[in-house]
């Protein structure tokens, strides 16, 4: 496989260290200004910018490539709500105007360009809606409620979706008839499923997701697919518009495998649904070529671990010729979109903790186009594709990526509040580990106000997943942390992405060991470089990154204090009462509970209770349903019965995976864990 690439960077050297910095263009509005007027104005970001701050998302570039509708995401300082308004831009001359406000998403553009599907509520009544384009002033026509996932026929006449479809609710149980008109408590609730909450959702209401089609100009839905399954996701129509391709999962394990999703067909007018493949497995982001010829999609040659690497395949759309064009790639590839000529194929995938826009052709052979990519939408008839993009100190803006490569700025949503509120630079830590002397990376931001040479407090951030990784992007957190004096380092341990399936895959049945030593090595790496002050530690993360945060106050003397945010504290307690519980047996550790309870325990951070000598604060959702508050109280009890500090802090409302949702509550919970670090900073603050 060839990789071609074209990226400036600055380097540099620090001993057995290498600082990369990301290069920014100079604001054109900033430099333009005075330079005492700058220095008047400047001032360091703080919680209030955050209502402040313009975000973009779901970009939808018309089908000639003439026009961009994106969404664009502002929070009310006093609601704490997310105000979202659908926006178009002509791309030729930048004029940007709101198309139309209210609780919307999922704007999409018929064939050619002349009507615009999304769902929306109005009037109370929430459903897939139809507006002409250019009649802004137009009410949208109601077609079908409840609908999702959805995708415009060829011919513009339909369009597909998906809605929920309820299955009996699980009935309350009594075992006699009680007495008329009696006002007794509520009957106590049966389940029988393998799957009866989640949790973002609570309580999951029994049933199946279909796909439904429903004429563009009006009249009712007709149901395409049935039975006691799921389909995921958009649907891709065939180029003559009688089929549409799916992903489901149909197999009998559907309850307790993450494995098995796949593709197949249905036929829109005998609804005779086909299985296309068997293998591979977790099949998802299929995309259909320009000629109708050719589906690509992303799917795994595994199914035996909790992470497997998605490769790139192609496959005829009779289910013929397939095979994979990315096996030798080590990187975990999403969004594929064809090009207009159908000769290559756009991938997105994170490198080093860098999210890049590459193409590969059909035969493989890759050439990246762009790096710092945030999002990207469809590919439009003259080739251009709408990017968004950021090196982490302001967030994303969009640009168009034009045929021959050159770019233009279609976005200044925040040039102005930039232009005064300085930020923290991000940038590259390179560092070798000592679990197996590996090369790991971490990504650093700096104190607005950074001065050369003087060493900071540092505050490491562990990400959740633990398959996931951090990079130059967005971090209103690590802002707020790098504007209160500190620097901020966010390491990419053993089990994140984006350093190759061997680097991922080494956390499996054992995360906690060489994600440990990975951080511990890369705290030690920032202390060389003279950035960090090694009396001055302190570490936070989530979810999984909560789980290493709990590990290291525990096993490291090193740390000031720490703040576990959403933890998994002990197998033992969580493994069957979180709503992924499968996950554990089937993929982790391979064995039950009951099977090997010791591997469950020596994997817990509960297990070294005996050795905690840091203080730790716990934050936890008051709703969490993967790691429930139960993980965290059972830390803070023991570090209570050590005479460890110790805070508890549970946040009302919030789930596992809604903590810091909001703006507010990020605040919030930002400013609790710096009151932690705090405290125990010997009164030398930053």
């Amino acid at each position: 496989m060839i990789i071609k690439k074209n990226v400036l960077l600055s380097l540099i050297f620090c001993g057995s260290c290498i600082i990369v910095r990301a290069q920014r263009a100079p604001d054109p509005k900033a430099s333009a200004m005075n330079q005492h007027e700058m220095e008047r104005k400047s001032r360091i970001f703080s919680w209030q910018d955050l209502f402040r701050i313009r975000r973009t998302s779901d970009l939808q570039l018309s089908p000639d490539g003439r026009s961009l509708i994106y969404t664009r995401l502002q929070t009310d300082s006093i609601t704490d709500k997310t105000i979202a308004t659908v926006r178009i831009i002509n791309t030729e001359t930048g004029l940007d105007q709101t198309l139309m406000g209210g609780k919307l998403s999922s704007p999409r553009w018929s064939p050619d360009g002349s009507q615009l599907a999304f769902i929306a509520a109005s009037k109370g009544i929430s459903g897939l809606r139809v507006a002409n384009v250019s009649r802004r002033d137009q009410d949208s026509k109601l077609l079908a409620e409840g609908a999702a996932d959805i995708s415009w026929s060829p011919d513009g006449k339909y369009i597909a979706f998906t809605r929920f479809v309820e299955d009996a609710p699980d009935k309350a149980l009594s075992v006699f008839k009680r007495p008329k008109g009696a006002q007794w408590a509520a009957m106590p609730k049966t389940y029988e499923r393998k799957h009866f909450f989640s949790d973002a959702g609570g309580e999951t209401v029994p049933g199946s997701t279909h796909i439904f089609i429903v004429s563009a100009a009006g009249g009712d839905s007709r149901q395409l697919t049935f039975g006691p399954y799921s389909e995921r996701g958009q649907q891709l129509w065939s180029k003559d518009g009688k089929t549409l391709y799916f992903i489901s999962s149909r197999d009998k394990d559907s309850e307790t495998s993450i494995y098995n999703q796949s593709l197949f067909s249905v036929n829109i007018e005998n609804k005779a649904v086909r299985r296309m493949i068997t293998f591979p497995y977790l099949i998802r982001d299929p995309a259909l070529s320009p000629d109708g010829q050719t589906i690509a999609f992303l799917g795994t040659r595994e199914r035996s671990k909790d992470y497997e690497k998605s490769e790139l395949f192609l496959m005829g759309t009779d289910g013929s010729n397939l095979r994979s064009i990315s096996g030798g790639f080590d990187r975990e590839i999403e969004h594929p979109r064809w090009s207009a000529d159908g000769k290559h194929i756009t991938i997105r995938y994170d490198d080093h903790g860098i999210t890049k826009l590459s193409s590969i052709d059909l035969n493989g052979h890759i050439k990246v186009l762009a790096d710092h990519i945030f999002d990207l939408s469809e590919f439009a008839a003259n080739g251009s594709v709408a990017v968004s993009g950021t090196d982490g100190a302001q967030p994303a803006e969009i640009m168009l990526r034009l045929k021959n490569g050159k770019t233009r700025s279609l976005t200044h949503l925040n040039d102005t509040l930039f232009s005064y509120v300085r930020t923290g630079k991000v940038q590259e830590l390179k560092f070798k580990s000592k679990f197996e002397g590996v090369e790991a990376g971490a990504w650093l931001t700096l104190p607005p106000d950074y001065v050369p040479g003087r060493k900071y407090p540092l505050i490491v951030s562990l990400h959740g997943g633990p398959h996931g990784n951090d990079g130059p992007v967005w971090s209103a957190e690590a802002q707020l942390f790098a504007s209160a004096g500190y620097v901020v380092m966010k390491v990419n341990y053993r089990g994140s992405t984006s350093y190759g399936f061997t680097f991922a895959d080494q956390a499996h049945g054992n995360f906690t060991g060489p994600a440990y030593d990975d951080v511990i090595s890369a705290t030690d790496a920032v202390i060389r470089a003279g950035l960090a002050d090694s009396s001055r530690l302190y570490v936070t993360g989530g979810s999984a990154g909560g789980m290493l945060t709990a590990w290291i106050a525990a096993k490291s003397g090193r740390f000031k204090a720490a703040a576990a945010v959403k933890p998994l504290i002990s197998y033992l307690s969580q493994a069957l009462v979180n709503d992924q519980y499968v996950v554990n047996s089937k993929y982790i550790f391979k064995k039950n509970i009951w099977q090997d309870p010791l591997a469950y325990w020596k994997n817990s951070p509960l297990s070294l209770a005996d050795q905690i000598t840091t203080p730790t604060l716990l934050m936890v959702g008051e709703n969490d349903r993967r790691t429930p508050v139960s993980e965290s109280l059972q830390f803070y009890h023991a570090l209570q019965l050590r005479n460890i500090p110790a805070r508890l802090v549970i946040v009302p409302g919030a789930t596992h995976s809604s903590l810091n949702s909001s703006a507010g509550q990020l605040i919030e919970n930002t400013y609790i864990i710096l009151d932690w670090f705090a405290r125990f900073s010997g009164g030398n603050r930053p």
